[in-house]
């Protein structure tokens, strides 16, 4: 059998599961285009032989590919690039908005049913950022589609002291963070983010096509500036075959 480390010299560095870095293997590989969307993957033994591991080594990385929705399995026909395998990976100490982050993989990115207007702050978001309740706030909520598929939904708020509404249906391309950072009115630091796994009301399973229950992931996340003071508030809706996020911790 060949060395199954071999084809990943980094493993020794990156002290991962073997069955890990196969699984990123392949989502580069069908990233770069070298398996299709909904092409059939070759068989066990030829994949194994590719991506130089064994077979079952291979069957736990094909079964997170099919858990992270990259590919299909149709039984007696073998395995598929899914049609819908846009996976976006970040770690979450990376301040970065989905506009950038698909920018950097090359997709296209699209807000739709975009909504901009100004609102009096509710109570729960009202002490995120330490205003009043009832202050005047921009809430700026759209659908993302990526590749041609719904990934998420998104809301920010941000006090119109900081940032009229007038100003930001105008110069508004997709992401307030971006926008913030491009304005340089505020220098930002760093947001601080709650995640949770909630189920789809009527609301966002309407936004999200999906249906009412499904279980999608939530951010809720506060940006700060460098002065430590809260900013924008933001209520992140995703489908979680679309995005993976993860986090790198570190011995005191």
């Amino acid at each position: 059998m060949r060395n199954e480390l071999e084809e990943f010299p980094q493993i020794r560095l990156e002290r991962r599961p073997l069955y890990l870095l196969a699984k990123d293997k392949l989502e580069g590989l069908i990233n770069a285009g070298h398996f299709k969307s909904g092409e059939k993957l070759p068989s066990e033994p030829d994949l194994a032989d590719l991506l130089g591991i064994s077979r079952g080594t291979l069957r736990e990385a094909l079964r997170l590919a099919q858990r992270d929705g990259l590919i299909v399995k149709r039984h007696g026909l073998g395995n598929f690039v899914s049609r819908a395998s846009t996976i976006a990976e970040n770690g979450l100490g990376a301040l970065e908005s989905v506009d950038t982050i698909c920018r950097k993989k090359g997709w296209m990115c699209k807000s739709f049913e975009v909504s901009i207007e100004q609102r009096p702050l509710e109570p729960y978001v009202a002490n995120a950022l330490g205003l009043e309740e009832g202050q005047p706030a921009t809430y700026v909520s759209r659908v993302k589609q990526v590749e041609g598929q719904r990934v998420g939904y998104f809301i920010d708020i941000v006090p119109t002291s900081l940032l009229p509404t007038e100003q930001i249906r105008a110069e508004f391309e997709g992401s307030v963070l971006d926008l913030l950072r491009s304005r340089g009115d505020v220098s930002l630091h760093h947001a601080l983010s709650h995640i949770l796994a909630v189920d789809a009301d009527e609301g966002i399973a309407d936004k999200l096509q999906v249906s009412v229950g499904r279980g999608v992931l939530l951010t809720e996340e506060i940006l700060y500036s460098v002065d430590q003071v809260p900013i924008e508030f933001s209520y992140n809706y995703f489908l979680s075959r679309f995005f993976n996020f993860f986090v790198i911790r570190y011995l005191e």
